[in-house]
């Protein structure tokens, strides 16, 4: 998937700097695996409805703009797995969000 937004970003007239990515159910977490892996690639990030999980190799995505979203009563995605993952970002990036506010 990288390597199909790299070639779109070399091949067509792209503002890199305006790069966001979103994905529903297996998107939204194949969202947050990409932010993860490559963070410095995108300005924002959208995950709905998608297995985020950040128990290792979330460093770079405190700087990442984020609106997660995930319905509670969803039968196929456990809830807890955006939940988590937001309540690892606050935890560990503390200070860090609260003077960047650049996530939800």
């Amino acid at each position: 998937m990288i390597h199909i937004i790299n070639q779109t970003i070399r091949n067509h007239q792209v503002d890199s700097d305006r790069v966001y990515l979103t994905g529903v159910s297996r998107g939204g977490h194949g969202t947050s695996g990409l932010a993860k892996k490559y963070p410095e690639k995108f300005s924002a990030i959208v995950p709905i409805a998608g297995a985020l999980s950040c128990k290792s190799n979330c460093e770079g995505m405190a700087d990442l703009p984020m609106w997660i979203f995930h319905n509670d009563c969803d039968p196929v995605v456990d809830y807890e797995y955006p939940q988590t993952a937001v309540t690892y970002l606050e935890l560990n990036w503390k200070d860090h969000l609260s003077k960047n506010r650049n996530w939800i």
